[in-house]
């Protein structure tokens, strides 16, 4: 069996290490750009470079899943193909390529992140109609969360055609090092941007480190808020900033420390939401690692690091403050919640694991 997965040009292709893990006889992944992609890859993958053509004044307004593209040159790459993934109802994208599939007689199944049934760009004519299309034509949905499909069920997507498959890590790679006893500290790991909330784990490590001197700080990322962790590393003896750092070196980071702090918020433009967190990898990784997690009710956030861990109201300074201190003063809470966060890392999310679920689930699809 062979697929192929519509990459959307210039979105960086989260889903390679998931999809690649299956042992399909081919995995073609089709995209403008291979820039950012392993060069070394097993022998069932292919990269498939195309052409494109976009709305260039349109796309001005819109973030790349979402912007007005069509693929071009692609025809032959996809004649052998059984099974192809497309991803988010609005995309055009999806919808250029289910067009093309339902001409080919062949499956199609769209990958499903997004969480907001109000979003703007539903009530946009060109993306309104790329919705009421793939809902109607898609031969499955996959989402990555149950929060993304209750939201593609208000859409008016069929329950009976919607599967969850979470995405995976590589739990071989982000696994507790060392013991919880041996850490010591809080980080953050993400984009230091506003919407993950990094202004607020600077202002919450500025003042917990007032009670606990010793306390280990670390952040990782890059971002607008560059400037303002720099200022910050002056006023916090100890602050750690790494701004850039391979994947594979994370989880030597990660394992430095007890607790994950994410305290991320929507995204809101001209009062109107137009993004949640959706998923949150990061907070995979650091509960494979062992750490305990500390985030906000945010989009798919509660359900992804169950409810052993805290979340608190978005913006909720105290709330977040008192939930660290609480772990900080309570050892063996700490230990209880990294054995738990070890065991779902393992259970849910292994990248083995996952793949071998959306392989079955894909094997359905072409059956």
């Amino acid at each position: 069996m062979k697929i192929a997965y519509i990459s959307h040009h210039k979105r960086p292709c989260y889903e390679f290490n998931w999809f690649s893990e299956m042992d399909f006889e081919k995995i073609k992944f089709l995209d403008t750009d291979f820039k950012y992609y392993p060069e070394k890859h097993s022998k069932n993958v292919e990269y498939c470079k195309v052409d494109y053509a976009e709305n260039i004044f349109a796309n001005k307004f819109f973030h790349s899943t979402a912007s007005l593209i069509r693929y071009k040159n692609f025809e032959s790459y996809l004649e052998d193909v059984d099974v192809i993934i497309v991803l988010e109802v609005f995309s055009s994208l999806s919808r250029q390529f289910l067009q093309y599939c339902k001409n080919k007689n062949k499956k199609v199944v769209v990958l499903v992140y997004e969480l907001i049934k109000t979003h703007p760009l539903y009530y946009i004519p060109t993306h309104f109609f790329n919705r009421r299309y793939c809902i109607a034509n898609a031969d499955l949905f996959v989402c990555v969360s149950d929060k993304a499909k209750e939201h593609l069920l208000s859409l008016g997507a069929e329950n009976n055609k919607i599967k969850v498959v979470y995405p995976g890590i590589e739990t071989g790679v982000f696994y507790p090092t060392k013991d919880i006893d041996s850490r010591n500290g809080i980080v953050f790991v993400g984009k230091a941007e506003f919407h993950k909330g990094i202004d607020i784990f600077l202002n919450l490590a500025y003042e917990i480190k007032k009670d606990f001197k010793d306390l280990n700080i670390g952040i990782i990322g890059s971002g607008r808020y560059r400037d303002d962790i720099l200022n910050m590393q002056k006023k916090i003896e100890g602050l750690k900033y790494i701004e850039v750092i391979d994947n594979n070196k994370i989880p030597l980071v990660l394992n430095e420390y007890q607790i994950y702090v994410l305290p991320a918020r929507d995204t809101y433009k001209f009062g109107l939401k137009i993004g949640s967190e959706q998923f949150g990898f990061t907070l995979v990784e650091a509960m494979a690692c062992g750490l305990a997690v500390v985030s906000t009710k945010c989009g798919a956030i509660p359900e992804i690091i169950t409810p052993v861990n805290f979340t608190c109201e978005q913006d909720d300074y105290r709330c977040l403050y008192g939930r660290i201190v609480e772990l900080l003063k309570n050892r063996e809470n700490i230990y209880k919640i990294s054995t738990n966060n070890i065991q779902v890392a393992k259970k849910r999310y292994d990248i083995k694991n996952q793949s071998f679920k959306l392989k079955e689930v894909l094997e359905n699809v072409a059956n």
